[in-house]
């Protein structure tokens, strides 16, 4: 996420707020990307049960932005948020990756 929040402000990777062509981010989504990083980066060092409480947040989190995004359609959400198709399925992806971690995966043993 800090690779991707950073990313966001590097011009030919997102031009006319669409990262990578796909995406649509502007300057909040990048520092919010940024800000989600960092937070995972010092989360993931506390240990095991910080880290599967921040994976099973953040998987309803973007469980529930994937959702309204696709109910959003192309309309920014809460008039702020810029979002498209794209953005929809990938936090769709993010949460199901998320809400595994977080619930189901156990780790060894």
């Amino acid at each position: 996420m800090i690779l991707i929040g950073v990313l966001g402000f590097v011009p030919g990777i997102t031009e006319k707020e669409m990262f990578l062509g796909m995406f649509r981010v502007h300057v909040l989504l990048n520092f919010i990307h940024l800000a989600t990083g960092l937070l995972a980066y010092f989360v993931g060092r506390m240990g095991v049960n910080p880290t599967r409480l921040l994976f099973q947040v953040l998987g309803v989190f973007y469980a529930i932005f994937g959702i309204l995004g696709f109910a959003h359609a192309h309309k920014p959400m809460f008039k702020v948020v810029a979002h498209n198709m794209a953005d929809s399925w990938l936090h769709i992806v993010i949460a199901v990756f998320c809400i595994f971690m977080g619930f189901v995966y156990k780790g060894k043993n």
